[in-house]
């Protein structure tokens, strides 16, 4: 199924179906493996040239010394893609791969045709408190499925769990830390995949649809974090939609993008020009202003 090469000098878990299929490069989450994706691997069979790896310290590649950062796992994830020769490739992140293909997407833009962020918190104060931090840790005592799982797939052993649960809590709690501004130059066509019910709040992933410049929306219902696993013919589905066009087609009846779809109008030039302000005479308007969808860091 996979095979180990080397991506920026240490051993690393890869699968790559090969072909002359498009790419699909797919992302597990944090303290997970590229598992994750098992279900999919018939969804998308004949369609995609599926491309899959384990992060370091994740699933069948060995950890590090160094902690867990989303930057230094963007690095892992633009050699593995320069490595195979797939760039510019669509890509999927669910949950914290969604941090590492946000780094990517702002520093090495020119490796990726599409993203689709499946489960995604751009910042840690989005997650919904307190309810998701206790959820968290019990998956990273020894008898979890989290621990069972790592004991199962790591060549590290057992042993090495509390080591690996001990950065992905620190990452978990720290990052990611993307502002409003952070994530509004992000050129890359991008779906934002979300559940109705998940760990973030729908305003925090509103928020980032919003702030992207060229963003497509879904929010599937009666599913959790776990969505990939909950409807995953559903998310396939949507998934392939958005990759064979990623770029927004014209709508009958925009309304949220209707400026912005103007303005890039080409050979208008009128779609740009601003009809100059007359004074106000009346009193400030109830105007929650650009940061209004940005999600309220929750209580501890």
């Amino acid at each position: 199924m996979g095979d180990y090469r080397d991506i920026l000098g240490h051993p690393t878990w890869v699968h790559d179906d090969g072909g002359d299929r498009p790419p699909l490069l797919l992302l597990h989450g944090g303290l997970g493996s590229s598992d994750v994706w098992a279900q999919y691997r018939d969804l998308f069979a004949d369609r995609y040239r599926l491309v899959m790896f384990d992060r370091r310290g994740h699933g069948r590649t060995a950890d590090t010394t160094p902690e867990f950062h989303h930057s230094s796992m963007a690095d892992e994830v633009a050699a593995v893609i320069e490595t195979l020769g797939i760039a510019p490739v669509h890509a999927v992140g669910f949950s914290d791969g969604c941090a590492v293909m946000l780094h990517l997407a702002r520093n090495r833009p020119e490796l990726l045709r599409s993203m689709v962020l499946l489960a995604v918190n751009f910042h840690v104060d989005g997650l919904i408190r307190p309810g998701v931090i206790p959820a968290f840790e019990a998956n990273l005592v020894a008898d979890s499925p989290g621990a069972l799982h790592y004991a199962r797939l790591s060549p590290d052993g057992a042993g090495h769990w509390p080591v690996v649960a001990a950065k992905g809590r620190r990452l978990a709690l720290e990052e990611p830390t993307f502002t409003i501004d952070d994530v509004s130059v992000i050129a890359v066509p991008t779906l934002v995949l979300a559940a109705d019910d998940d760990k973030m709040s729908i305003e925090h992933t509103a928020a980032l649809y919003r702030a992207l410049p060229n963003a497509q929306l879904a929010i599937v219902p009666n599913t959790s974090h776990a969505i990939a696993f909950e409807k995953p013919a559903l998310v396939a589905q949507l998934i392939s939609d958005f990759v064979e066009q990623p770029d927004r087609a014209p709508a009958v009846m925009p309304a949220l993008r209707h400026r912005a779809e103007r303005r890039r109008r080409p050979g208008d030039e009128t779609s740009t020009a601003r009809a100059p302000r007359r004074p106000r005479t009346e009193g400030p308007r109830n105007d929650p202003g650009p940061e209004a969808g940005r999600a309220q860091p929750g209580t501890t």
